[in-house]
């Protein structure tokens, strides 16, 4: 972990098996595992399509500014009707292909009046084991701050005709973050 935060500007990779898991010594899970890497209180793993409302407590390591913090998967479930992966989506008409692309993503409304919208662009990610950028402008995995397993984060992912608000990924892919205000 050392190495990792002296030097803040290198991606580090690791390798995964076919199951889509950090293979066993490997990269970051060679030497540490943990759960709370984001949130010190956070002890508990959630599974895909489950929420964790364990409150977030920011930890050195969280790479948002002073006063934000990475949010628990809960922030995400708005975003569908029932909070749920794959739910019908609570999107300000990018569902459309076309509008999708023109705003970069989806735009999601953020109150039921539905008055007020925010934008959550498709940035693509920077994959696990070799380091390249993938599907810029077409799909797009937020961070939570919650584990799914020492292998597996939560996430919220988003693609044209999907949204998955509590879904989960490997740790070591180089997905964008959304901070809150703490």
């Amino acid at each position: 972990m050392q190495n990792i935060i002296q030097n803040p500007g290198f991606f580090y990779t690791t390798g995964t098996n076919a199951a889509g898991v950090i293979n066993t010594n490997a990269g970051l899970t060679k030497y540490y595992y943990f759960y709370n890497l984001w949130s010190i209180n956070n002890r508990t793993a959630s599974n895909p399509n489950q929420v964790n409302n364990t409150p977030v407590v920011k930890t050195i390591y969280d790479p948002s500014p002073v006063g934000f913090s990475v949010p628990s998967n809960a922030a995400f479930t708005g975003f569908t009707a029932n909070g749920l992966n794959e739910g019908t989506m609570n999107v300000n008409g990018t569902d459309v292909q076309a509008a999708y692309t023109a705003n970069y993503g989806h735009v999601f409304w953020t109150n039921s009046s539905r008055n007020a919208t925010i934008g959550f662009p498709a940035f693509g990610y920077r994959d696990s084991k070799y380091g390249a950028w993938f599907y810029g402008g077409s799909k797009g995995d937020y961070w939570s701050a919650d584990p799914n397993d020492v292998n597996n984060g939560c996430v919220m992912g988003i693609q044209v005709d999907k949204v998955y608000p509590l879904y989960r990924n490997v740790r070591t892919y180089g997905f964008a973050v959304r901070p809150v205000a703490e």
